[in-house]
């Protein structure tokens, strides 16, 4: 998914270009190594659907999209890790709740019960 945002933001703002492409298929490759082949699959037909409805309007778009999941069709290679700041925080874990005093509503609930 970190992937999947960072392709689409790059769409949105018109940043596509081969090094952007470079450093997502790295990051797909990297998800792909914890995913299922079919996963991976529905990814690649994804990014090929995504330039089909770019090639009339956007053909450097469409191209770049193609290029793309052509690295990852054929790429065989190890992941790489990559990492940049929004990725890590969008996968750092949430801040731990605090805990309200008294009951909580669950205990509550069940201290009506029992009486």
């Amino acid at each position: 998914m970190d992937a999947d945002c960072d392709l689409l933001d790059l769409l949105v703002t018109g940043r596509l270009d081969e090094t952007s492409a470079q450093v997502l298929a790295e990051k797909y490759r990297n998800a792909a190594f914890i995913s299922t082949p079919r996963q991976l699959a529905s990814v690649i037909d994804q990014i090929e659907f995504l330039a089909a409805v770019a090639q009339g309007k956007a053909p450097y778009v469409a191209d770049q999209l193609g290029a793309l999941a052509a690295r990852l069709s054929g790429e065989q290679a190890a992941p790489i890790v990559v990492s940049d700041e929004e990725s890590e925080a969008r996968a750092a874990p949430p801040a731990p709740r605090k805990r309200t005093a008294g009951r909580t509503a669950k205990a509550e609930k069940a201290a009506r019960r029992r009486s």
